[in-house]
């Protein structure tokens, strides 16, 4: 067994937003000390969730935090908060929005709002920082090659502090799983440095709003893959997620072997125990094959399986899985795994000859 198998379950600590759904399907919520880019257009929230998070950061958890903001000045920001009624104390607003008629002369450099950062960060004990709108920011630096530096100084000074950080910048992410076309090529740069990317969008549809978030990477981690829905209420933040229960390292961390050792490899341990997988391909792509392997891995392990089949009986399952080394019946005869099948087909076929 290799060492990848063997230290496959083991995931990379976390920092909960304590924003409902969220945490779900992130498994935990945002990589702890390490740095998460928030994309999104105009309106698509990413402002209220580095908030939200930072909020909830000193409230629920008791990590202080600091809300660097470069587009909005801090009294506005204020405001902002106060509609969705969250406490101002356990973190504070540091205005970094550079003047309208600012004009960068000579080699500018982030060296000295970092160091007042650190001096503001190490007086209140802070572990969680939002930089929101960054690319505003980046405006002052003439070149590509400029805004790398910067932002790998940027992200130097967080991993040296070991803060929980939040990047905010209008990047959209529409379909593709890579950044959209840009002008700049350093916001195209920022996504391959961090280690979350969180994707926000908002689109109308017949007068409706659609917002949705996608975790675009995430590294050391499993995520949901799948775009979810959520509203921005007054409350916050709320994330669509079919479960609502809170997070259990007993069940959201443990995997399942699907039987199949090289694909535990590739999911890095197996499947997430209370989660649903979907298998799907063409007739003869071993959809079946692998559904009994994993029913026989499930009950090998003692756990009591049920196999339900609307294709084909039980008993063609356990004679065609046994051909490719996969023995279902000694499970079914210890009583840990249980066989039901149902031919839709065939009954729907019955019923229309009925009428």
């Amino acid at each position: 067994m290799s060492a990848l198998y063997e230290n496959s379950v083991i995931e990379i600590p976390k920092a909960p937003t304590g924003i409902e759904g969220f945490d779900q399907i992130t498994r935990g919520g945002l990589p702890r000390c390490s740095s998460t880019l928030v994309t999104g257009g105009s309106g698509s929230g990413k402002t209220v969730f580095g908030l939200q998070t930072l909020v909830n950061g000193s409230r629920l958890f008791g990590e202080p935090g600091v809300f660097v903001a470069f587009e909005e000045r801090s009294r506005k920001i204020s405001a902002h908060v106060a509609t969705f009624g969250w406490p101002m104390t356990g973190w504070e607003i540091l205005d970094a929005m550079p003047p309208p008629d600012v004009v960068a002369i000579g080699e500018f450099d982030l060296a000295g709002t970092l160091a007042i950062l650190s001096a503001k960060t190490h007086a209140m004990k802070a572990r969680r920082i939002v930089f929101d709108s960054l690319d505003v920011l980046f405006q002052l630096l003439p070149s590509v090659q400029e805004r790398r530096r910067e932002f790998n100084r940027l992200h130097s000074w967080l991993l040296d502090e070991q803060l929980t950080a939040i990047v905010t910048a209008k990047l959209d992410w529409v379909e593709a799983s890579t950044p959209p076309p840009l002008d700049d090529e350093s916001l195209r740069y920022l996504p391959y440095i961090v280690d979350c990317v969180v994707a926000l969008t908002n689109r109308y549809d017949n007068g409706f709003s659609q917002r949705r978030v996608r975790i675009v990477k995430y590294r050391g981690s499993g995520f949901s893959e799948n775009d979810t829905p959520f509203v921005i209420s007054p409350s916050g933040i709320q994330v669509a997620t079919a479960d609502r229960t809170p997070i259990s390292k007993t069940i959201a961390f443990e995997k399942i072997s699907t039987g199949v050792m090289a694909l535990d490899e590739m999911l890095y341990g197996g499947v997430l125990r209370g989660t649903t997988t979907m298998i799907t391909g063409n007739p003869g792509t071993a959809k079946t094959t692998l559904s009994g392997a994993f029913a026989e891995a499930s009950a090998r392990q003692g756990d009591k399986t049920v196999y339900v089949a609307f294709d084909e009986s039980a008993e063609e399952i356990v004679r065609n899985l046994t051909s490719v080394n996969i023995h279902l019946q000694e499970h079914i005869d210890k009583g840990s795994l249980s066989m039901h099948s149902e031919n839709v087909a065939r009954r729907c076929g019955r019923a229309f000859s009925a009428h």
